[in-house]
């Protein structure tokens, strides 16, 4: 038997790259594509898949903000987590055992493993006898236990119940390295009613963290992939063919470095709470994030892409919103950002070269850059126009980026209602 050698990983924002899948074999990254619908089975080859997503509906609420449909469904830095993976040439762990036989494939060091492959639900959760179910898995962890998963598809038809439940404390990691779609997925599909109105495939209790799955819910209205009212983690994951990807529902939670390809919302709320959404990348045609409900959340450094309505909407609860790239050369409907609610944007690049960068509705303030701190964001391209006020907002824009290298009011700002624009020093539209 040759030598164990156990790598550290750390399961923290920073070290995304250093995270090993708990496989049971070799794994080639990128073996999935997220893109494409997935059936109720997983075999060795990931997920069957077919056909993509279909387009989104516009609709608006009454103050003419912008809501998506259900979309349709083809088909079927908070706290960080010190873990470790095994890897021992021989087959053999050093301590527990090593069901990933004579691969010699590092696995991760955790208190209790889930195999829907090898596992049974009988067994005691250790690395030489795994659970069958996440369900059962997590049935048995306390507080500070980390359950590691292996790839495969968890669902109800084997014995998943919805939503699944993750302990206050516990850490649910997969496939972190591979957002959940490595050569086979590690995937969560299915949903379950969290209260009358919301549905998820997860939710989070206190000081939870959920890492590494391709996690699909449903595409019924307010169906989301993972639910959370507390202080939470959900990172690395990846959110497809569902309407929602997280619904941020209060607390201090840390959505962070996932990929969203849901139908109608990535990231959707905030009620009151604190939470941070930084450096995910965002395809969801419909609306990528939308923050409401009062409360102070952060948007920092995220890419926002796909083709619909607007990059991102507050309609209360955003704080800060810096560093975040909205690509989308052929204009959003509402522009990158729409809404006010007292928000600060800093260093944002609006990448669109039509239609506006920024709408603003409401009647708070809506600070882009004061004259002691500059907004330093990109607003447009070409002949995007800058800025459009439809109420009775007053926005202050200085030290900015625009299409036209100038300002003219009427061109790079319209003032649709009585607000008002501060673009330099003496310098104001309205």
């Amino acid at each position: 038997m040759q030598k164990t050698t156990v790598i550290p990983i750390v399961a923290a924002l920073s070290l995304t790259t250093a995270c090993f899948s708990p496989d049971r074999g070799s794994m080639e990254p990128g073996g999935e594509s997220t893109g494409m619908t997935t059936s109720a089975s997983d075999d060795s080859a990931g997920p069957a898949s077919s056909a993509t997503t279909g387009s989104q509906g516009d609709a608006s609420t009454d103050d003419g903000t912008p809501q998506p449909d259900t979309g349709a469904q083809t088909s079927d830095d908070g706290g960080t987590t010190a873990v470790t993976t095994v890897a021992d040439e021989s087959g053999e762990s050093g301590e527990s055992g090593d069901s990933s036989g004579d691969t010699g494939q590092a696995v991760i060091r955790a208190d209790i493993y889930v195999d829907a492959a090898t596992g049974n639900d009988g067994n005691d959760g250790s690395l030489g006898a795994p659970k069958q179910t996440i369900t059962a898995g997590l049935a048995i962890a306390t507080s500070g236990d980390v359950v590691a998963v292996f790839p495969g598809q968890y669902d109800a038809p084997h014995g998943e119940l919805f939503p699944i439940d993750v302990g206050a404390s516990v850490t649910l990691v997969g496939d972190p390295e591979h957002r959940g779609v490595g050569a086979t997925s590690t995937r969560i599909l299915g949903n379950g009613m969290i209260d009358n109105d919301n549905s998820a495939a997860v939710e989070l209790h206190n000081g939870a963290e959920i890492r590494g799955f391709a996690i699909t819910s449903s595409s019924d209205l307010l169906s989301f992939g993972v639910y959370v009212a507390v202080d939470a983690t959900i990172a690395e994951n990846t959110f497809d063919f569902s309407y929602g990807g997280v619904r941020l529902a209060g607390g201090g939670s840390h959505t962070e470095m996932n990929t969203f390809e849901t139908n109608s919302y990535g990231v959707y709320g905030c009620d009151g709470g604190t939470g941070v959404v930084s450096d995910n990348h965002f395809i969801t045609p419909a609306l990528p994030v939308d923050i409401r409900g009062g409360g102070s959340c952060d948007v920092i450094d995220n890419l926002i892409e796909g083709n619909g309505q607007v990059g991102m909407q507050n309609q209360g609860g955003a704080n800060l919103v810096a560093g975040n790239t909205f690509d989308q050369p052929t204009g959003y409907t509402y522009g990158c950002f729409s809404g006010g609610a007292g928000a600060m944007l800093r260093d944002n690049d609006c990448n669109v070269a039509t239609g506006m960068a920024i709408r603003v509705t409401g009647s708070q303030t809506l600070d882009l850059g004061t004259a002691g701190d500059l907004g330093g964001n990109i607003l447009g391209t070409n002949n995007a126009v800058g800025i459009v006020v439809l109420d009775s907002a007053d926005v202050h824009a200085m030290g900015n980026t625009w299409a036209n290298g100038g300002v003219t009011c009427g061109v790079d700002i319209e003032l649709q209602g009585t607000g008002s624009v501060t673009y330099g020093a003496m310098q104001t539209c309205g």
